[in-house]
């Protein structure tokens, strides 16, 4: 079970991580070229962290959640893992609350590279 806590772990500080990337402090931003680059850089990085997290998701919560069967008391607890998590401890403020959303389809005219 412990492998699981260390998993989920990693998974909340990437969502973190998230957080702070996808909202740079304007503060510290000189420009309009500044910020853009900024953005681009961030961005990448965010997509990247998303891309291990949902691998987390669809090898460790994404059968449990969709299934109908009764969960048993490890599957439990290894859901009571993962929510604990993802809440902050300080703040109590949710960490990721778009754990059941499959990612959107490609808006028209979206170009896929």
């Amino acid at each position: 079970m412990n492998n699981y806590r260390e998993v989920f772990r990693e998974y909340a500080e990437r969502m973190k991580e998230i957080r702070l990337l996808s909202t740079p402090e304007l503060s510290k931003i000189g420009d309009s070229s500044e910020y853009s680059k900024i953005l681009i850089d961030n961005f990448s990085k965010i997509g990247e962290f998303a891309i291990e997290n949902r691998k987390i998701i669809n090898e460790y919560i994404k059968s449990l959640i969709s299934s109908n069967d009764k969960l048993s008391d490890e599957d439990k607890e290894r859901l009571s893992i993962f929510v604990e998590l993802l809440v902050e401890d300080n703040t109590c403020d949710e960490i990721d609350v778009h754990l059941s959303d499959e990612p959107p389809p490609p808006s028209p005219g979206f170009i896929n590279h």
